[in-house]
């Protein structure tokens, strides 16, 4: 026979921390910011926290009418059952709701499954009403406690714990220790979802620990890992900010290179402007003459890159002047087209996949984007320089069109991934390559509006990514 005062110590012992665990979670939720954080777990985080406080509260409430019970005369047991019942009810509603609505992001159908999953839920849970005896007010409490731990608790705990497992791998880029403490966040409401729904209350565990402190033990499990994995939006927060301090020195030094290559275009726009004169009257010269029909197409070509080498030229030094440039309506797979053609009988080395989506047209500068294409797939044809495969394919997505040139090349070593937008870096031969191209392109397409990405894929090469804003026109 236990003493009555040990059996009341640690019945005050486990219901405090119990609920403690659960308000300490809550607390340390609300108390970041992360209405900017772009993980898929932040945006119903505010559900956990409103969870963590309801039923820390209820925990709470058990402990107060546990301890009180004998001298509360003003409030009947079957109320004070009744409210108890509420407050986990609505706790385990909002757990609910967390865990569907997590698991549903960028998934297809995503209102069927959050609709259908909480319909699911809500049908079992008036099925109940089917086999319970009401006659018996007490029973009747204490089936539908078990029945709400075993369809909210355990569905809503164990849904939330697979929301943390899956969403779990998005934190890796920021902190594997977060991850990991993130994923044992999620092992922990498992077993809380366990020992909260399908174990009854007052159980014994080994005969001597009760359910309750076995619950206790998961909640405090759950809040530790959760603290120390909230750790992973503080790393979101430092990285986003390291990404703008980089993109601000980035646009200081295109500043810079503007400046030089404003006094190179300078130089270079009285000898560009000799050679389009003598180009025009050569090809004068050789019209009529049927000899010369291969040789005329060939001249053709050459003009249209002297024109494109003039007006690069010329916007330099228009940029030195601070002025800004009209964009017009383009459409971006015709400019990919003449890109290539541009690029002339060097593409015909090389396979290329084209997939061009029906897409509105881009706000951009027709031949400064041609540019871009060019630049990026010349790139692309460095890297395979014994032939390979380019795919190009353009789409809509969800806040920009876009754009994607894939090639089969070795890709981009680590160590240089985040450095192919710096002016004048290069890893090709001296002489080959001016390491300006894709700077320049990177300065163009900011100056759409847009943006430029470039990344490894895992089965080999390079995924360069242009994205473009959509318009009122397109959107």
């Amino acid at each position: 026979m236990t003493d009555p005062n040990i059996d009341f110590a640690i019945t005050f012992l486990v219901y405090l921390l119990y609920g403690l665990a659960f308000i300490v979670l809550g607390q340390s939720i609300v108390t970041r910011d992360l209405s900017r954080s772009k993980l898929p777990l932040a945006k119903y985080m505010y559900l956990l926290a409103i969870f963590g406080f309801v039923h820390g509260f209820h925990e709470w409430f058990v402990l107060y009418f546990k301890i009180s019970s004998e001298n509360l005369h003003f409030i009947e047991p079957a109320t004070v059952a009744w409210l108890k019942l509420l407050f986990m009810g609505i706790s385990y509603i909002f757990l609910l709701f967390f865990g569907v609505l997590t698991l549903s992001i960028n998934r297809k159908h995503k209102m069927l499954i959050i609709w259908g999953t909480l319909g699911i839920v809500f049908a079992l849970w008036f099925a109940m009403f089917a086999v319970i005896d009401t006659s018996s007010k007490s029973h009747l409490i204490n089936r539908m406690d078990l029945h709400t731990r075993h369809t909210f608790g355990f569905v809503s705990a164990a849904l939330a714990g697979i929301a943390f497992i899956v969403r779990s791998a998005a934190s890796k880029k920021y902190s594997r220790k977060g991850a990991y403490h993130k994923a044992m966040a999620g092992v922990a409401l498992i077993f809380y979802a366990v020992f909260a729904g399908l174990v009854p209350s007052g159980e014994l565990f080994f005969k001597i620990i009760p359910v309750e402190a076995v619950r206790g033990a998961c909640a405090m499990l759950l809040t530790y890992s959760l603290i120390s994995a909230l750790h992973v939006f503080d790393m979101e927060k430092y990285q986003i900010l390291e990404n703008k301090l980089s993109n601000l020195a980035h646009s200081e030094k295109l500043a810079s290179i503007g400046k030089l290559a404003a006094g190179v275009a300078h130089e270079i726009n009285n000898p560009l402007a000799n050679a389009m004169l003598n180009i025009e009257l050569l090809k004068n010269s050789m019209q009529g003459n049927e000899t010369c029909t291969g040789s005329i197409e060939r001249v053709g070509k050459i003009e249209r890159n002297l024109e494109r080498a003039s007006k690069i030229a010329g916007e330099m030094l228009y940029y030195s002047q601070s002025k800004t440039v009209s964009k017009e309506p383009v459409d971006l797979n015709e400019i990919i087209e003449s890109s290539l053609l541009l690029l002339g009988g060097r593409a015909n080395y090389y396979e290329i996949e084209k997939d061009y989506g029906d897409i509105p047209p881009v706000s951009a500068i027709p031949w400064k984007l041609e540019e871009v294409i060019i630049n990026v797939l010349t790139n692309s044809m460095d890297a395979m320089p014994n032939s390979g495969k380019i795919t190009i394919r353009t789409y809509i997505g969800k806040k920009h069109i876009i754009a994607e040139i894939k090639d089969s090349g070795h890709g981009i070593s680590d160590e240089n991934i985040t450095k192919v937008f710096d002016p004048f870096f290069t890893t090709k031969e001296v002489g080959k390559g001016t390491g300006i191209g894709l700077s320049v392109s990177y300065g163009i397409m900011n100056m759409f509006g847009g943006d430029i990405k470039i990344k490894n894929i895992k089965e080999g090469g390079a995924l360069a990514t242009l994205l473009f804003p959509k318009g009122e026109s397109n959107a």
